[in-house]
């Protein structure tokens, strides 16, 4: 018999990070909640994320990508590309928590870039490039 999933909020997965040993700055959790926001919309015209994956977004999605924070050490100023970048991730969390980061956010379908390049200038993400 499978078990169901927990289903992870942004206080879920602050806590289940806090817990061990990273910390995001405050600014950082609002935009990354904006940013879910923001994908959820556009989720709806534009396939970035199965519709079924749109409820576990924080802790399939978000809470690996946020991880990546923790068990890699990050050198500040690196230029990172996010190859396949569909819905963003992990480029587009790991530039909200590392804005001294560059990030390059690459995928082969125009649409997506577009819906892509929708989410940095709403959230005004100056360090993320868009490439198709």
């Amino acid at each position: 018999m499978e078990t169901e999933e927990p289903l992870l909020n942004v206080s879920d997965v602050r806590a289940i990070l806090e817990a061990r040993g990273l910390s995001v700055a405050e600014g950082s959790w609002k935009k990354l909640e904006n940013w879910v926001e923001i994908l959820e919309v556009l989720n709806r015209r534009v396939n970035l994320v199965s519709r079924q994956e749109i409820p576990r977004i924080w802790s399939r999605h978000l809470l690996p990508c946020l991880s990546l924070l923790k068990l890699r050490d990050i050198p500040n100023g690196i230029e990172f590309c996010d190859f396949g970048s569909g819905g963003g991730f992990p480029g587009i969390p790991l530039a909200i928590c590392r804005p001294d980061l560059r990030m390059v956010l690459l995928d082969a379908r125009r649409r997506k870039c577009d819906a892509l390049e929708e989410m940095t200038e709403a959230l005004g993400l100056e360090n993320v490039e868009v490439v198709w």
